[in-house]
């Protein structure tokens, strides 16, 4: 698989679709991850080897194109398998889509959903995948699968977690950009419960390194509003506290005081202080995922693959310690929304909201 482009959430949430198709095939899986940053300096998974031999970590220089790249690559990219091996039978599975390219779209949501998935790539020593969608859910769909699917132990409720672990593991150098105060205490102590809360900001992101004005902090009140009323509706929920409805202010300083404040000002010093495209980005944005799925409950804006993925990936959750363990995700469209403890959004619904995850 070919990867190049697109978010960390599309990235991986892409990769898991090319994965079960390598599982459900018995092919070997590769990852080639192109971009200022090296994958298995961020992901260190015990059951994963993401360096193909012999490792050469010359930053920054290039080196002509191999057959069907598109563009000069790092060095470290001629070190995989497929490279090396140019002459080998080779299927371009080029599906790396934007939202407007509507018919490769359609086909391949078809292969996964209802196709012969299993006999795709058949006569080919290699299938070069480049994909940025997450179709995971539509597989769990399609008749044709369900045997192979059971026999590899996999079901739906748990497919996202199952693949992701088995992938992706931070590694100490990304997660250790998050020891400073008492985060890690907080999330993984279990008689806490923790309600994690992402407010996408990517959009203005990139407009504002053009534009400049707002504040980062400015952003997150103004895109967040209603993303920690719902927090605080659970919240409060979870204390017994029974609050009138009431309209929201806009005011997130006089609502929610010095705790949203700490929150904000946490996550803008590490976002600023994070190269975006560099491995100290690729180390924060990965941390970052794999701690926002230690919360019990998550609120995320419905548009936000890396949202949705980081809210799955670490499994259900009970609350309790003694009751069902669940998905309890809350997404946001933008407006302000009811949150209750017994109706969380339903996971084929968080499947739906976008291509970004499952379909």
């Amino acid at each position: 698989m070919l990867s190049y482009g697109s978010g960390l959430g599309d990235r991986i949430g892409g990769s898991l679709t090319v994965f079960l198709h390598a599982l459900l095939t018995d092919r070997a899986f590769e990852y080639v991850w192109y971009g200022q940053h090296v994958l298995w300096d961020t992901f260190q998974s015990p059951w994963i080897d993401w360096r193909a031999p012999p490792r050469n970590l010359s930053m920054g220089a290039t080196v002509p194109a191999p057959p069907g790249s598109g563009g000069a690559v790092l060095p470290m990219v001629t070190e995989n398998h497929h490279w090396r091996l140019p002459n080998r039978s080779t299927l371009y599975a080029d599906f790396y889509l934007e939202a407007a390219v509507a018919e490769p779209r359609a086909w391949v949501r078809d292969l996964y959903g209802s196709g012969d998935l299993m006999s795709y790539g058949d006569g080919y020593d290699v299938v070069l995948w480049t994909q940025n969608q997450g179709l995971l859910a539509l597989a769990f769909e399609n008749p044709n699968l369900q045997k192979r699917l059971q026999a590899l132990g996999l079901r739906w409720e748990l497919a996202v977690p199952c693949l992701f672990n088995f992938l992706y593991v931070p590694s100490p150098a990304a997660l250790s950009l998050f020891r400073r105060g008492n985060l890690l205490d907080v999330l993984l102590d279990p008689d806490n419960t923790v309600i994690g809360v992402q407010v996408r900001l990517g959009d203005w992101v990139f407009s504002s390194e053009q534009e400049g004005g707002q504040s980062l902090d400015d952003a997150v009140l103004a895109r967040g509003y209603p993303h920690f009323e719902c927090a605080q509706q659970l919240t409060d929920e979870l204390n017994g506290v029974a609050r009138p409805d009431e309209e929201w202010d806009g005011e997130g300083e006089e609502h929610y005081g010095a705790q949203f404040w700490d929150l904000a000002g946490w996550g803008s010093a590490d976002s600023e202080n994070s190269p975006r495209h560099k491995q100290e980005g690729l180390h924060a944005a990965a941390g970052e995922m794999w701690l926002f799925g230690l919360a019990a409950m998550h609120v995320v804006t419905t548009n936000s693959a890396f949202a949705r993925l980081g809210a799955v990936a670490a499994g259900p959750k009970s609350l309790y310690g003694n009751d069902t363990a669940k998905y309890r995700v809350y997404g946001i469209p933008g407006w302000r929304r009811d949150c209750r403890l017994s109706s969380p959004d339903p996971l084929e619904a968080v499947a739906s909201w976008w291509v970004g995850l499952h379909r």
